[in-house]
């Protein structure tokens, strides 16, 4: 486990967006888990609640949710990437994150809670950071196409001649 913690602030809905994440990386086949929730009454929060953070992992990341209040929103200048051994995990992964939110393109989503997700083939960012110029170029250019990634085009892109 890294000695960083990722903190995404939400508006209230923090406790319910560690339980939803944790639920969808287990689903995937994923280790996650709600590893605790900081409790204490704040004056932004409403009557009845009292959960300020909730702490969870995911595939071995740590992450605070912060219950911030409305003052703040999540944009795509920050996401998490999902590496995926194969199109089925991929598909997995991209059918239960945008549940709820929206796709955009080259393989990013943001979730019902407006934060943004990439679910990538674990071989993409090594071709594009370490392959051929002309193979990187091709595989980019395939990609740039797409909004859910497909294996298969970006394989065909890879090892086209």
């Amino acid at each position: 486990m890294s000695g960083l913690t990722i903190c995404l602030w939400f508006d209230m809905q923090a406790e319910e967006a560690a339980n939803y994440y944790v639920s969808v990386f287990r689903e995937c086949g994923r280790t996650a888990s709600v590893d605790g929730l900081v409790r204490f009454k704040h004056s932004h929060q409403p009557a009845g609640t009292d959960v300020v953070v909730a702490n969870f992992t995911l595939d071995g990341q740590s992450i605070c949710g912060l219950n911030g209040g409305p003052e703040f929103k999540f944009s795509p200048a920050a996401s998490l990437i999902i590496k995926c051994k194969d199109q089925a995990e991929l598909d997995d992964f991209w059918d239960r994150l945008v549940e709820g939110g929206s796709p955009m393109e080259c393989s990013w989503l943001t979730d019902k809670y407006g934060f943004s997700w990439q679910i990538v083939p674990e071989f993409l960012l090594d071709i594009l950071q370490n392959g051929a110029p002309d193979v990187r170029q091709r595989v980019a250019e395939a990609m740039m196409k797409m909004v859910k990634l497909d294996i298969a085009t970006l394989e065909a892109a890879r090892d086209a001649i």
